[in-house]
């Protein structure tokens, strides 16, 4: 009998941690007969390879239909399962299986039989943590879509379908039953060592704590990731702007600025400004009698409140650094191309 373990998600659950150990102890696990394939079957054994059968390999598969996807993975699984070792575990993990059963569902269900066991393995957390975390991973740092990057709300209603994880994770349990285990995330201290519970007696990961592989940035840096990224209309991967920001090393360490509220005055403000100089404007108004000018102060408009909102402005003037600075960035890099093209002339 053979083990297939398919870990399908769901993201933000841990998934990197668990696929990151699983990599580092990949050679430990290979004596122990448990054989790990990577994230897009890379690290299967097979003859003949797909394209997307790369650690970086899930776009490529993505952009196949449902149909295509389902008769090249089944290809490659049969024959990867052919070449796998009676008695032994091979391990699956990526989190964007679980969202597409159209591709997945049948493929896996048929692999079940006396020589192949399949199980298959999903985390869950809650929706309120799962959402905010997603967006700062999908709808910020990469961002999926076209146009400007959206705000929270937005972007909420536009990805219902995709956050709705729920809605998939059913399909597979109404297909696989018993061979379909769930967990609470929430509940769990440490999901690697949990995981570890699924693999053979004796099989180790690497010790420690993986759970909190991707961390989000700080504000000051995911707000930098959403004007970078809102200045392209294309979808942007996050290794632009890590690549960005290698070439400003110092960019965390940068000194804060004023807030934009205190640059431009409230009518209360303006109004405590104006007792403090009380006596000066009174001064300034006898002036202005002795020579036949009527007095300050009398008619004007409010000139201290702003036409629009602090952070309308905000983002108006963070937008146009931007925007200045993307643009020095290209004009840095054709410089040093051109510089480079010289020096090998």
């Amino acid at each position: 009998m053979k083990h297939l373990l398919v870990h399908i998600g769901t993201g933000k659950t841990g998934s990197t941690a668990i696929q990151q150990a699983l990599s580092q102890s990949e050679a430990q696990l290979r004596l122990q007969g448990v054989h790990y394939w990577g994230l897009n079957l890379e690290g299967a054994d097979n003859s003949n390879r797909f394209p997307w059968q790369d650690q970086s390999g899930t776009g490529e598969l993505q952009k196949l239909n449902d149909n295509v996807a389902s008769r090249q993975l089944e290809e490659a699984l049969m024959d990867a399962l052919d070449r796998l070792p009676n008695g032994a575990t091979a391990v699956w993990s990526n989190e964007s299986i679980y969202e597409r059963p159209g591709a997945y569902l049948s493929l896996l269900q048929g692999l079940q039989s006396e020589q192949v066991k399949c199980t298959i393995i999903a985390y869950a957390r809650s929706h309120r943590d799962y959402i905010g975390s997603a967006y700062k991973q999908w709808g910020i740092k990469h961002k999926t879509y076209r146009g400007p990057i959206l705000g929270f709300s937005d972007w909420v209603v536009a990805r219902r379908n995709f956050l709705s994880y729920g809605v998939k994770l059913a399909q597979w349990d109404a297909t696989f039953t018993d061979r379909f285990r769930i967990f609470n995330y929430d509940t769990i201290d440490d999901v690697v060592k949990h995981f570890n519970t699924f693999l053979p007696a004796g099989s180790d990961l690497t010790p420690g704590s993986h759970q909190r592989v991707n961390r989000s940035p700080g504000p000051g840096i995911l707000a930098l990731y959403a004007l970078h990224n809102s200045q392209f209309k294309e979808p942007v991967t996050p290794e632009a702007m890590v690549n960005f920001l290698k070439q400003y090393s110092r960019v965390r360490q940068s000194q804060p600025v004023p807030a934009i509220q205190s640059l431009f005055p409230s009518t209360a403000q303006l109004d405590e400004a104006e007792r403090v100089l009380k006596e000066d404007a009174e001064l300034v108004n006898s002036l202005l009698r002795r020579h036949g000018q009527p007095a300050i102060g009398q008619g004007k408009a409010d000139a201290g409140v702003p036409t629009r909102n602090h952070d309308e402005i905000t983002s108006d003037v963070l937008a146009a650094l931007m925007h200045i600075i993307i643009g020095q960035n290209q004009r840095i890099i054709q410089l040093e191309q051109a510089l480079l093209g010289k020096e090998m002339g």
